[in-house]
């Protein structure tokens, strides 16, 4: 017997076009897992923690909603608001994940320029819709982990993809969302 999983895609339209690539590509993941899934439509990234924060809280005692994916973009202008937006929207969301063991993947994209947002996005490149290659991203983050516990500095790696001071909970989310897509 199959169990139904039931996904909400919580997207910040805020870049039209980025944020339609990276729905594409979590839909076809999704599509290729046969798991169920719904939109919601916020203003912006910073509005998405939030949104999931309420339909979870309204729908804990009768659950409708296995896991969540968090999708949008945040593109450096020439003021500090972009720090603000992408270190406080990945902080909420990694809050939420951590307090209340929600599965929430953060495919929040942080750019430098449209142009590479576009590239990050688009399905047939580069493709961060869902966190794809999960299970590359898993065993590369248990990797760092390890390395981590085992007394070596976050420094030592230049352009990582795990920091622990900065990034706590990106390696609890990536096991949260990988047991989840594959139960």
């Amino acid at each position: 017997m199959s169990v139904n999983k039931n996904v909400l895609l919580v997207c910040s339209p805020y870049y039209q076009q980025i944020t339609d690539n990276l729905v594409k590509g979590a839909i076809k993941i999704l599509k290729s897992k046969s798991i169920n899934y719904k939109f919601l439509y916020v203003p912006g990234a910073l509005e998405i923690a939030p949104a999931i924060k309420l339909i979870y809280e309204k729908s804990k005692n009768n659950p409708i909603i296995d896991g969540y994916i968090a999708l949008g973009c945040v593109i450096r202008g020439e003021t500090y608001h972009f720090e603000i937006v992408s270190n406080e929207s990945a902080r909420a969301l990694c809050d939420l994940s951590i307090k209340f063991s929600i599965p929430i993947g953060n495919g929040i994209l942080t750019v430098e320029n449209e142009k590479q947002a576009l590239e990050r996005s688009d399905p047939k490149k580069l493709n961060k819709g869902a966190g794809s290659n999960l299970e590359k991203v898993e065993k590369e983050d248990e990797v760092v982990v390890e390395n981590v516990q085992k007394g070596v500095r976050s420094s030592f790696y230049k352009a990582g993809r795990f920091s622990p001071k900065r990034e706590k909970g990106v390696h609890h989310f990536h096991v949260l969302l990988s047991k989840f897509l594959n139960q």
